[in-house]
């Protein structure tokens, strides 16, 4: 994922739990669900940017061995 794409797909993440959280619908809810919650949206976040940083680097490797001849 381009560096580019990735800031798009924040920011667009970003506008879109602003509309969801400022919504009518949320507003019964109390702050203690909120603060049981982000937590775990931030772990959650936090586990898919290493598995995404994983995934990047292992794939740039098994191409630099197939592109290394032997």
């Amino acid at each position: 994922m381009s560096t580019l794409r990735a800031i798009f797909m924040g920011t667009a993440f970003g506008i879109g739990a602003a509309i969801l959280l400022s919504s009518d619908w949320l507003a019964g809810l109390s702050d203690a669900v909120w603060w049981r919650a982000v937590p775990w949206l931030l772990i959650v976040a936090l586990w898919a940017f290493i598995i995404h940083q994983i995934r990047r680097h292992s794939g740039a490797r098994s191409a630099e061995r197939e592109a290394t001849p032997q």
